[in-house]
């Protein structure tokens, strides 16, 4: 499982098996970080968590299909974002999400530069993938500057990202 630290970010991966899905403050968590502007440019499934159920849910969801990583203040240990982490043989698709009361502060920047320092020790990964709204120019920005190379064949709703570790 995933874990590192930054300045000033914890992030740690989701064991869904001592999880229980019980914890109500990671659920409420998830409810709080989850706002209709940080879930706009993303699929159907991340809208609408706004009750317990919902979140349990939805943690089902992603945590079959995906590595879940919570991302945490250093200080405070509160809930800033998330990652997920898909592999598939030599590449992991990744996603992440910052809190919106936090955007603008360089934490996505943190995060994925310790992220891909991190999966470039991963045996046999070769390639990092992520999408984008296509118009998040914030995130279309840092990837380019952490050196992903927009691989989008056709200008849709979402771009392509891909980084060769």
């Amino acid at each position: 499982m995933t874990q590192f630290t930054t300045e000033r970010l914890i992030v740690s991966g989701v064991d869904m098996a001592a999880a229980h899905l019980q914890n109500y403050t990671l659920l409420e968590e998830v409810i709080t970080l989850l706002t209709p502007a940080v879930v706009a440019p993303l699929p159907a499934y991340f809208q609408g968590i706004n009750d317990i159920d919902a979140a349990k849910d939805w943690l089902v969801k992603i945590t079959d299909d995906s590595e879940l990583l919570l991302v945490r203040c250093r200080q405070s240990h509160q809930l800033l974002g998330l990652v997920f982490i898909h592999f598939d043989c030599q590449l992991a698709h990744i996603g992440y999400l910052i809190r919106q009361q936090n955007w603008r502060q360089g934490l996505a920047s943190e995060l994925l530069s310790e992220l891909i320092i991190q999966m470039r020790t991963v045996e046999n990964l070769t390639c990092l993938m992520a999408g984008v709204s296509a118009d998040n120019r914030s995130s279309m920005h840092l990837l380019q500057k952490l050196g992903f190379v927009n691989i989008t064949k056709d200008q849709g709703d979402s771009l392509h990202y891909q980084l060769t570790l």
